[in-house]
């Protein structure tokens, strides 16, 4: 059950002269770099995100100095415009990490 925690499952010395070794580093040094492109993707989306959750509702009293659609911006944005801007930065989100999916080969067939 637990075999991977054996001295047999782990790799001679030999491996490391090997050209799996190299296809293994190679791989992880992919793997690596794509774990650098998709979390910045995922702090960029959070920093988007937080400014439509927190920072635009801060200034409220002030956006409901201008009327969008005959309603004072501030309640417009609290009741719709951040829930649209959500739903946007999502759909953006799935998009661009399928880019960054398909460059390093891991993307879904």
């Amino acid at each position: 059950m637990f075999a991977f925690f054996t001295k047999k499952s782990l790799p001679s010395g030999n491996f490391l002269k090997t050209t799996q070794f190299r296809r293994y580093m190679a791989d992880k040094t992919k793997l690596v770099n794509h774990w650098k492109k998709t979390r910045n993707l995922l702090l960029i989306v959070l920093v988007i995100w937080f400014f439509f959750a927190y920072v635009v509702q801060l200034f409220v009293h002030q956006l409901n100095e201008i009327t969008f659609i005959g309603f004072p911006l501030g309640y417009y944005m609290a009741a719709q415009g951040s829930l649209f801007a959500f739903v946007v930065i999502i759909f953006w989100f799935a998009r661009a990490q399928n880019k960054i999916d398909e460059e390093f080969g891991l993307a879904e067939k």
